[in-house]
């Protein structure tokens, strides 16, 4: 073979993967990869490149393996163990997740890239091949088992069978559940979601449910609009499911009702968290030191409000600054319904 294939990297393994993530850290930086603050890469895991950067607090998981002549990995990512990357380009965005046992490889061509937006996930057990490129956008999501394929052949196109490239693109905000394969040149717009076992071989247009096999449009004007009244209904569910999640991992709290509106004192071994809930501007009072401001009004939050939280996040606007303990944990816990936030820090 004039072209030598490469496959599992064992020299750079056996050398540089079993490292610990320190030393590993101070190799690559040596060979000129940018990495940066408390960034951790696994037992066995590699990261192979012409060029490459981490962000900020991203963390490789245990023998996870990442090719590319150029990579690029922002901050806070996530990228589990076991998960193979093989492509020509690869990008990631900040608080973006890719779970662990996923594959991204196939025919290596001088478009094969793969670029994910900001907060968007790809679950356990999907496969992805790039020959192509593939793009997916911010606030997105492949889930369990799902299968996104650039290219399409086996039998000769000589004999008359099909034989198919092209790029695929995701847009912002896409719902791909599960058991979905996405064919060769298609596109699916932005806040559309596919039903689960779904096979996507024509492009889906922006805000709308499809399904089938092949996948066609089963309503448009989705999702529904949201009234104030099932706004305010939900956002209570909310905390309230929050406040289980917290007793049923051993805190205790207080709650108290102002006018702008709660205050949520949180205590385990004695340590204080606080999270306030408001719907206008805040009164300042005391409160204690891990502390976070949830507001739910456009009202840029002036200098004097932040000086006294350490994070704020907005569940109007979808943005986060700061950080705390009790912060981190309250958007993590939202995430489960669907609510992420943009880092303004």
């Amino acid at each position: 073979m004039l072209i030598k294939e490469h496959r599992i990297p064992i020299k750079h393994i056996l050398t540089v993967g079993i490292m610990p993530s320190l030393i590993k850290k101070f190799i690559y930086r040596m060979k000129g990869y940018k990495i940066g603050k408390n960034v951790k890469i696994g037992l066995g895991s590699v990261v192979i490149g012409k060029d490459a950067e981490i962000g900020d607090h991203s963390k490789i998981g245990f023998l996870t393996i990442i090719r590319a002549e150029k990579v690029t990995i922002g901050r806070y990512v996530r990228i589990g163990s076991a998960t193979f990357i093989d492509t020509k380009t690869f990008e990631i965005g900040d608080d973006s997740i890719i779970g662990e046992l996923v594959g991204v490889g196939g025919i290596k061509t001088d478009k094969s890239s793969l670029k994910i937006g900001k907060r968007a996930h790809i679950f356990t057990f999907s496969l992805i091949n790039p020959t192509y490129p593939i793009i997916l956008e911010n606030d997105s999501s492949i889930g369990y088992s799902n299968y996104i394929f650039t290219h399409a052949s086996w039998n000769s196109i000589l004999e008359g069978y099909t034989v198919t490239f092209g790029p695929i693109k995701i847009g912002k905000g896409v719902w791909l559940p599960s058991r979905i394969q996405v064919f060769p040149n298609v596109t699916i717009g932005d806040g559309s979601v596919i039903g689960a076992g779904s096979i996507v071989t024509k492009s889906i247009p922006a805000g709308c449910l499809a399904m089938g096999t092949p996948a066609k449009v089963v309503k448009t004007g989705y999702p529904p609009k949201v009234t104030s009244d099932e706004r305010s209904k939900l956002i209570k569910n909310i905390f309230s499911d929050f406040k289980d999640f917290l007793k049923h991992n051993s805190f205790e709290f207080k709650e108290e009702t102002y006018n702008f509106g709660t205050r949520i004192q949180i205590t385990q071994r004695k340590k204080i968290h606080e999270l306030v809930y408001a719907v206008s501007k805040p009164e300042i009072e005391k409160i204690a030191e891990d502390n976070v401001l949830v507001v739910d009004f456009s009202e840029k939050e002036n200098d004097e409000i932040q000086f006294f939280y350490k994070m704020i996040v907005n569940l109007r606007n979808k943005t986060r600054a700061g950080r705390s303990d009790i912060g981190e944990q309250f958007v993590r816990f939202v995430s489960r319904y669907g609510i992420r936030f943009e880092r303004k820090d």
